[in-house]
């Protein structure tokens, strides 16, 4: 019997479930079917991506907390699930207890392994996709809102990616992956990129004042040092 492994998009949870939510996790959990009948043993997985700045604003537009609103809104997608008859394996949402101590361990881990550090950003930032726009200049409008993007100075933590352009670059080449070297061909540019975990929102933010806390107070002491033996 051979082991399947399929995940859908982890959900954004800033509104309600609508037709595309439901058309993506249908596709995969037909695959899931189709696969178990094959005799393979099978685990699918989905779930809800709480956090980021536009969920906090729909939070405040509904008058909730972000912790109401979001624990409103996974539910929804939870229960559609259930009334579509999808058989879910596993349904993980970021601010369950289980996610977050594995986050903290791999982000202590990269701490600890000098692959995060502390720096300055500024840059025009798109709040729909949490994201900045590099090649955006002041006053140019996001296509997705219609209005101005925002300007965003920000102490951050980084993940030091161009540690591993020439590891990547030599996977990349010697195994004649020209198509992923092209898709991926933005990454190396040897500069390092902001880490994902500190974000506008300020739900982020005490999320990774907490993570670091515990990383701080030696809560991940015992982790085993192989994760990253064989790291440049």
């Amino acid at each position: 019997m051979s082991k399947y492994y399929l995940t859908t998009p982890i959900y954004y949870v800033n509104a309600a479930p609508h037709i595309g939510h439901a058309y993506t996790t249908i596709a995969a959990e037909a695959i899931a079917r189709v696969k178990r009948l094959q005799g393979n043993e099978v685990v699918l997985t989905s779930g809800t991506d709480e956090h980021g700045t536009k969920v906090e604003r729909a939070a405040k537009a509904q008058g909730k907390t972000p912790g109401e609103f979001v624990d409103l809104i996974s539910n929804e997608f939870q229960t559609i699930w259930k009334k579509l008859d999808l058989q879910i394996d596993r349904f993980q949402r970021t601010t369950d207890k289980k996610h977050g101590q594995n986050v903290n361990r791999l982000f202590e881990e990269c701490k600890r392994n000098g692959y995060i550090y502390k720096g300055t950003y500024t840059g025009l930032y798109a709040v729909v996709s949490e994201s900045f726009v590099n090649d955006a200049k002041p006053g140019d409008l996001d296509p997705e809102t219609g209005k101005p993007y925002e300007e965003l100075t920000e102490e951050n933590y980084f993940f030091k990616l161009s540690a591993f352009t020439e590891p990547l670059l030599k996977f990349y080449l010697s195994n004649n992956s020209n198509t992923k070297l092209h898709l991926v061909g933005d990454l190396f540019e040897k500069q390092d990129y902001g880490f994902a975990l500190v974000d506008r929102s300020p739900l982020r933010k005490k999320i990774n004042e907490a993570l670091l806390k515990l990383g701080e107070e030696g809560y991940f002491e015992e982790l085993d040092k192989k994760w990253f033996a064989a790291a440049p």
